[in-house]
């Protein structure tokens, strides 16, 4: 599973981080599945002024406040459902 930090927010008088927005991703074999969220976060998550927050001081953060165990989990399904479908769409007479 791929995290990925799509952005954060901030305040302007503090630049305290109060928002991670963020999508996770998984792929088997032609299907990709993707999960997006945000996470509010508190003052005190947040304490290290923003020009030297790294993207590990985030995922960390990000590991704290979000199961990513049932992340992976409903990735999985996803997966699975695009492997084997049930419904399909389309027109019988146009090309796939």
């Amino acid at each position: 599973m791929n995290i990925t930090i799509n952005q954060l927010e901030r305040e302007a008088a503090t630049g305290i981080i109060t928002t991670v927005h963020w999508s996770a991703s998984k792929t088997s074999g032609d299907h990709t599945a993707c999960s997006y969220g945000s996470v509010g976060l508190t003052a005190g998550d947040t304490i290290i002024p923003f020009d030297n927050v790294t993207e590990a001081n985030v995922l960390a953060w990000l590991d704290s406040a979000i199961d990513f165990e049932v992340t992976e989990a409903s990735l999985d399904t996803q997966l699975a459902a695009l492997a084997t479908p049930v419904s399909l769409t389309g027109m019988p007479w146009s090309a796939v």
